[in-house]
């Protein structure tokens, strides 16, 4: 990852509340929604060491991904499009959560599942101060305009060309 410093310390770099999951992401989309460009090169190859900060059976990192996931979209979602993306995302979480149970995931991931929700509740107060702080100058245009889960799910789509 390359980035200018000033264009990091423009958007105050990698927010302290997010560990080991989405602050690329939530950097990026800080940047994107104060008109920086993001680029990326498809011929680059990234060597991804899958669980190395926590293992994939962690409740710790369902814990962590639900929740960083609904802190990085309230940030940086315009308002209108947060409304309907909770509306419909928090449902989801808790099938998601009842998964868990069916698949052996077990009890700690449902459990850690709604521990993400507690604590996004409770810093909706300190993310609405983060989301004053972000200066919203475009107007994501390409943003999909459907639930990727409903096409994977419901349609068969396994791949991003597909969408």
């Amino acid at each position: 990852m390359f980035i200018r410093a000033e264009h990091f310390n423009q958007v105050n770099g990698f927010d302290n509340d997010f560990f080991a999951h989405q602050e690329e992401i939530d950097l990026c989309w800080r940047l994107k929604n104060r008109g920086f460009q993001i680029m990326v090169n498809p011929n680059s190859v990234v060597f991804h060491v899958g669980g190395a900060t926590l293992n994939n059976s962690s409740p710790f990192k369902t814990y962590l991904n639900f929740r960083n996931n609904l802190f990085m979209l309230t940030k940086n979602l315009d308002f209108f499009s947060l409304l309907i993306t909770l509306f419909f995302r928090l449902p989801l979480d808790g099938i998601a959560a009842l998964t868990f149970l069916k698949k052996n995931k077990g009890l700690l991931h449902l459990l850690a599942v709604l521990r993400a929700h507690l604590v996004f509740y409770v810093s909706i107060p300190r993310l609405i101060l983060k989301r004053h702080k972000s200066y919203f100058k475009v107007n994501h245009k390409e943003k999909f305009n459907y639930s990727i889960l409903f096409k994977y799910y419901l349609e068969g789509k396994r791949k991003f060309s597909e969408l």
